[in-house]
């Protein structure tokens, strides 16, 4: 359900910046996030093709180049799920408060444990407490269509995905949540890739995170649709992606800061850098 009431803008963007902290630093630093508890049976899985170009699905004809894409920091500077929670606890103060406890746990905890990206899903979780199914949806989808909107896309990047989409197999792998993920690459004109990203749950005092598409998880979720990422090119913006990198026969690198690329320049293949508007 949207906000009934319009917050403040220092409450929004603090709510904001509250929860992309510990979701930008798990993204940084959190590489071995395996998968949570599946799914419920209700839960839709995203079809390998949705029609359109011949390279919709993972099947790689000769001479054909497959495509890995990351969605948040490649395809939009946004971090999409940090948007859409950022908005929910600002409209709630009181759940604000209680994200700070999450918050500061996320903070404190070892960069490659398990403990921040376990926070980070609470912080989730308390986010979207009570909704439906519909309602978060309905919710998704507007906050994703909003984000297509905005200048914080990478027109760059979409254009090269549509490209590579000519090109050969192409999917879009991410960390974020999947009708919010999907509602955003329909608004910028990429109704057709295929989609591997995280999916809720939804129980009865909510959703919450169920299949965790980040570092180990995010590169098994890109083997289950077919795709086959030893022949692929991989564009990502961050160090979670280190599992996928270093499998990738090469990784472009979109506007990364210093510290991923150092980790990812350790790992990489073959590794180039591009820095896209």
């Amino acid at each position: 359900m949207a906000a009934s009431w319009s917050p403040e803008p220092d409450m929004r963007d603090g709510a904001d910046r509250l929860f992309r902290a510990g979701t930008n630093e798990a993204k940084e630093t959190h590489v071995r996030a395996g998968p949570l508890r599946s799914g419920s049976s209700r839960e839709r899985e995203e079809p390998p093709h949705r029609g359109g170009s011949p390279y919709g699905s993972a099947v790689s004809p000769a001479g054909a180049v497959t495509s890995i894409f990351d969605l948040d920091g490649v395809l939009t500077r946004e971090d999409t799920m940090a948007s859409l929670v950022g908005a929910r606890l600002a409209a709630r103060p009181h759940r604000l408060v209680a994200a700070i406890a999450p918050f500061l746990l996320a903070q404190a905890a070892p960069l490659d444990g398990a403990l921040r990206p376990a926070m980070n899903r609470a912080t989730v979780a308390l986010a979207l407490r009570g909704m439906t199914r519909s309602e978060y949806e309905r919710l998704a989808v507007a906050k994703g269509h909003d984000m297509a909107g905005r200048t914080t896309v990478v027109q760059q990047a979409v254009a090269r995905c549509r490209t590579a989409r000519l090109r050969g197999p192409t999917v879009v792998a991410t960390a974020s949540e999947a009708t919010l993920a999907r509602a955003f690459l329909d608004g910028v004109g990429l109704r057709d890739i295929p989609l591997a990203a995280s999916r809720l749950e939804y129980t009865r005092r909510g959703p919450r995170l169920a299949a965790h598409t980040i570092g180990e998880a995010k590169l098994a979720a890109v083997r289950a649709m077919g795709f086959i990422p030893e022949d692929a090119i991989f564009y990502t913006d961050s160090a979670s992606d280190i599992p996928l990198a270093r499998v990738a026969r090469r990784t472009v690198t979109v506007n990364a800061a210093r510290r991923s690329l150092t980790k990812l320049e350790a790992i990489a293949r073959d590794i180039t850098h591009e820095r896209w508007r």
